[in-house]
């Protein structure tokens, strides 16, 4: 299994590790360990949430909501091939403009950082 640190996902994502930390405490991304020292270890499980998370806080969703969409009951965790040889989603096929000032990075910004993940996760 592959493990990777606060920093490390955070880098991948492209997002603060003050955001992961953020999204621990309220219960959004749990890390597989915390160790002694307060350091965070995360899985690939837990990179593929993150990136279903940044997907959806993309389109807007909060994450109180993005929580509920993910853990609802019957909801599939994420897909055991990663998403693999599946379409990408919807946000990242959508050609329409969009307001820049309301979002922290564009489409295109968030495609390729889901594209990103899928390849650290298979080890490419």
């Amino acid at each position: 299994m592959t493990a990777y640190a606060v920093g490390e996902l955070a880098r991948l994502a492209g997002v603060t590790v003050r955001t992961l930390r953020h999204y621990h405490d309220i219960g959004l991304l749990k890390p597989v360990f915390v160790g002694a020292n307060g350091y965070r270890s995360y899985g690939e499980e837990q990179l593929l949430r993150l990136q279903q998370v940044l997907i959806h806080r993309e389109l807007g969703i909060p994450l109180g909501e993005i929580a509920a969409i993910l853990d609802a009951p019957g909801q599939a965790a994420a897909p055991a091939d990663g998403g693999r040889g599946k379409p990408l989603p919807p946000a990242c096929q959508d050609d329409r403009p969009h307001d820049r000032q309301t979002r922290r990075r564009s489409r295109d910004e968030t495609c390729r950082t889901v594209k990103g993940l899928f390849r650290k996760a298979d080890g490419t």
